[in-house]
């Protein structure tokens, strides 16, 4: 009987140390809260705000934001530059060349409407000298021919003051005839005047020469077909063009191709072309397709 009065008498003693324990762990608690809360967090966006411990050196970065540009594709090929035209330089007229110009061979620079080859003008000359002696003689005949019919019709007048003088009394008819002779005599003179000035050759546009056949004391005539009456071979330098052999997949890789901007460089220098087409087909032996670049040499 005096053992189980004695356990009983230890459930309130057991009961406090309990209750003591769980207020400990719910103060513990609670200290570990508000340690976390007063601690530093990260930010998760830009506009956050960090808050850094004192006496921590913070790192410094910097930001870029990507923006889209434009790419260089770059692709190193190799090709062969041709003519897509050249012009052979003959004479109109027939004559002997008396003069060539030192720019007037291989290699050479030639400007818009600059003399390459000079014939023998004599001719020509003597040809517009006829020519103007022949307008000036149909002048006269017109004006003496307006001035017979004006000294007519006021005769007629005077004779007959009320009819009316006719076409032939006014000398209509020979002022036409003289008038039309005039127009032809003017014709020929201009005829022969452009051939005064053909006989000074050159090009309406900027060349370079290829070859040149020409000169001094030569003789020409352009109604001979004779390769000798060929003075030279001329290019333009607007119509060089690079053949250019490309690997499909490099082809796909440009596309597109056409318009693009090349890049060409070789002994004499550099310049700067054009993508200006694409071949349909493919060589069967090299398996390469082939583009077209135009480029254009500056005259020096």
């Amino acid at each position: 009987m005096q053992d189980n009065n004695k356990v009983a008498g230890d459930g309130p003693a057991q009961a406090t140390w309990r209750g003591c324990a769980q207020i400990a762990l719910i103060v513990l608690g609670l200290a570990v809260a508000w340690y976390f809360a007063r601690a530093p967090r990260v930010a998760l966006f830009p506009d956050d705000v960090v808050l850094e411990p004192a006496g921590v050196a913070v790192p410094e970065v910097e930001v870029v934001r990507p923006r889209p540009t434009a790419q260089a594709l770059t692709i190193h090929l190799t090709g062969t530059v041709s003519l897509q035209e050249r012009t052979t330089v003959r004479s109109e007229v027939p004559g002997r060349i008396v003069w060539v110009s030192p720019s007037f061979d291989s290699g050479g620079f030639i400007a818009a409407g600059e003399t390459l080859a000079r014939i023998d003008p004599a001719v020509f000359e003597l040809e517009v000298a006829k020519a103007q002696a022949a307008v000036e003689a149909a002048e006269a005949l017109v004006w003496l021919e307006e001035e017979l019919g004006a000294e007519n019709e006021r005769e007629f007048e005077l004779a007959n003051p009320e009819e009316e003088p006719s076409a032939w009394v006014r000398r209509l008819p020979q002022l036409a005839l003289a008038q039309a002779e005039l127009k032809q005599t003017q014709a020929t003179l201009a005829l022969a005047e452009l051939q005064l000035a053909r006989a000074h050759i050159s090009l309406p546009y900027d060349v370079r020469v290829v070859s040149t056949d020409a000169a001094v004391g030569e003789w020409v005539n352009p109604e001979d077909s004779d390769l000798a009456t060929r003075l030279g071979t001329v290019y333009q330098p607007g119509a060089l063009q690079v053949r250019v052999p490309i690997e499909p997949r490099d082809l796909a890789y440009l596309e597109p191709a056409v318009r693009r901007t090349a890049r060409l460089a070789g002994r004499m220098g550099s310049w700067t072309g054009e993508v200006t087409g694409i071949s349909s087909v493919v060589n069967p032996a090299s398996r390469l397709a082939s583009i077209f670049v135009e480029f254009t040499v500056a005259m020096v």
